[in-house]
């Protein structure tokens, strides 16, 4: 399902829920608009991981979307990887603060790009259940359906029995990974235009006026003034007085 095609300059993140795709879950790609906040794309279906890394290298393409993959058991390396061969670039990577490259371990280039999501499973829901406070805008039925039967299990947000939360999984992976990736990107941002700022050179009357500070304005009239002489050349004087400075000879 596609509702909104892309708009130049908007940030979009896709998220990539992985399945075996011959068993009872699904695999899901949800693809969110975090400058509108809004949901634009959906996939659901039952397909092998390598075919699903297809779908998703498509239209992160298209919307040039920054790509978060739940690699959780393994099944989603397999996606990921895929998508590799296939030159997508833009990926997240658990652990390395991909926004910041004085920070990023050189041993980054070794580890599999996504989110392990049963780690931060309660943070990363609790990420869709807010946005959902604040006026998230959802287009999917599906979804929908997903939320009625999403409850508390044991204290672990799951999926009633019998139920799916595939969707809910994508599109939570998509918000809490963007949320944290954008926030950091606009900080980055800010912090250079700080510094870039910082740089400009302010223009002193006091220093700008005089000649010795302005490698613009000939210096004949420094040579005259401190030497008496007529011209840039030094005189035999000269080279008497600083005769010093060049050693014995």
């Amino acid at each position: 399902m596609i509702w909104k095609d892309p708009v130049p300059g908007h940030k979009y993140i896709i998220g990539v829920d992985v399945s075996r795709g011959d068993s009872e879950d699904f695999s899901s790609i949800q693809i969110v608009d975090f400058d509108e906040r809004e949901q634009v794309l959906e996939y659901v279906g039952k397909i092998p991981p390598d075919a699903l890394a297809e779908i998703a290298y498509k239209w992160g393409i298209i919307y040039n979307a920054f790509c978060v993959v739940d690699i959780t058991g393994g099944m989603g390396i397999t996606t990921v990887r895929k998508m590799q061969e296939l030159g997508y670039s833009g990926f997240y990577i658990e652990g390395v603060d991909s926004m910041n490259i004085w920070a990023v371990n050189k041993t980054s280039v070794d580890k599999i790009p996504g989110i392990n999501f049963n780690n931060k499973r309660v943070q990363i829901i609790a990420a869709f259940e807010e946005y959902v406070r604040h006026k998230f805008k959802i287009k999917s039925v599906r979804l929908y359906n997903e939320m009625n039967t999403f409850v508390y299990v044991n204290g672990r947000p799951d999926h009633q029995k019998g139920q799916h939360d595939d969707l809910i999984m994508g599109i939570s992976m998509a918000i809490y990974v963007g949320e944290s990736a954008f926030q950091k990107l606009e900080k980055v941002t800010e912090k250079t235009k700080i510094m870039i700022e910082s740089w400009t050179v302010a223009d002193n009357n006091n220093i700008s006026k005089q000649i010795h500070f302005d490698p613009a304005i000939p210096n004949t009239n420094v040579m005259n003034d401190r030497f008496g002489g007529t011209h840039n050349n030094p005189t035999r004087n000269d080279y008497i007085e600083y005769s010093w400075l060049f050693g014995k000879r």
